[in-house]
């Protein structure tokens, strides 16, 4: 029993050491950041672009990251301005690119939608993983003769872009053309079920309350709504353990026909043999909505103390650092975004 535990043991080891090598990738660094020179090879190995015949490209880059900058701030603070826009590069520019931001003019394409669920399965899954789709979809993936076989590539290059673990790496993949792919699935959408129209359509917003935990005071309470329920009005009652009523949940929650009720029997979505009934559902759903849009103003908060400006060594010392090719905007610094 010993001396096959120490087999075994050894087994282990010599498979960890095969695997980890495999884990490990070796490239070739095109770039070499500390040569003169870097900036325009990162461009060329990169984009593939020679920025001395033209001068203009890292600033287009640039116009593109900025606006995923903006895309980010406004999805967060007011709702997502576009659901077309993306990021149309692989890399980043150079942090010593970003000169003249003021001048930029960023907006976003208006009155645009969302993919519908399948159409966003087939914008991001591999082949591999067509059994998520429908399977009048999955032959897009896989027929030689698909028109956008090309967004579905079997073999693509795997850029280390200076890292060492293969998991780690940039993988090149094209990027999804969404007039293409719409034109290709659009007119598959006859053929799916009734089930599969539902899974592909865009419904409610649902929210999930249970009992049996500390929310289980509001989850009565909205269970017994006949409307919408502000939440707001819930903040401020307290629950036996000292915690807010809505637990800092705000918006409107109103009641979900489709959705069992409360300490009803909650039935199998399919039949099945390892599917039994549940009974004395405690869960409930509702239909949720976000509160009203209010204007964010970014601005120091009335009062504030802010700490006297003055410099430390640390800013001497990038003060008095000498730039390798250049000053700003023009090949210096060798900060890298992203």
């Amino acid at each position: 029993e010993e001396a096959t535990r120490m087999a075994a043991e050894d087994f282990m080891a010599d498979l960890k050491e095969v695997m980890d090598a495999k884990r490990i990738v070796e490239q070739e660094d095109k770039v070499v950041l500390h040569e003169k020179g870097w900036k325009q090879r990162y461009y060329q190995s990169k984009f593939g672009v020679d920025i001395e015949k033209d001068p203009n490209f890292p600033r287009t880059v640039v116009q593109h990251f900025m606006e995923g900058i903006s895309w980010t701030l406004l999805y967060y603070y007011r709702g997502c301005p576009s659901w077309i826009w993306f990021y149309p590069h692989h890399y980043a520019p150079f942090a010593s690119d970003f000169v003249g931001l003021n001048e930029l003019s960023i907006s976003f394409p208006q009155g645009t939608k969302p993919f519908k669920p399948f159409e966003q399965l087939m914008a991001c899954l591999p082949p591999l993983s067509r059994h998520a789709l429908p399977v009048a979809y999955q032959d897009l993936m896989t027929n030689p003769k698909s028109p956008i076989i090309d967004f579905y590539p079997k073999d693509f290059a795997v850029d280390m872009n200076g890292k060492k673990m293969s998991w780690m790496g940039i993988a090149l993949l094209p990027f999804i053309d969404e007039k293409r792919l719409l034109e290709e699935v659009k007119p598959l959408e006859k053929a799916l079920t009734d089930q599969e129209k539902k899974q592909n359509s865009l419904g409610d917003d649902l929210c999930f309350f249970s009992v049996a935990d500390r929310h289980s005071q509001l989850a009565e309470l909205l269970s017994s709504a006949t409307g919408p329920f502000s939440l707001e009005a819930s903040d401020r009652t307290q629950t036996p353990t000292g915690e807010y009523l809505n637990d800092q949940l705000f918006g409107t929650a109103s009641p979900w026909p489709p959705a069992p009720r409360l300490r009803a029997t909650l039935s199998a979505p399919v039949k099945h043999s390892a599917l039994d009934d549940v009974e004395g559902n405690l869960c409930l759903c509702v239909k949720y909505e976000i509160p009203p849009f209010v204007e964010h103003v970014p601005q120091l908060i009335k009062g504030v103390d802010l700490p006297t400006p003055e410099l430390t060594e640390l800013d001497n010392i990038v003060e008095g650092r000498k730039l390798l090719d250049g000053p700003p905007g023009r090949g210096g610094g060798r900060g890298r975004g992203g």
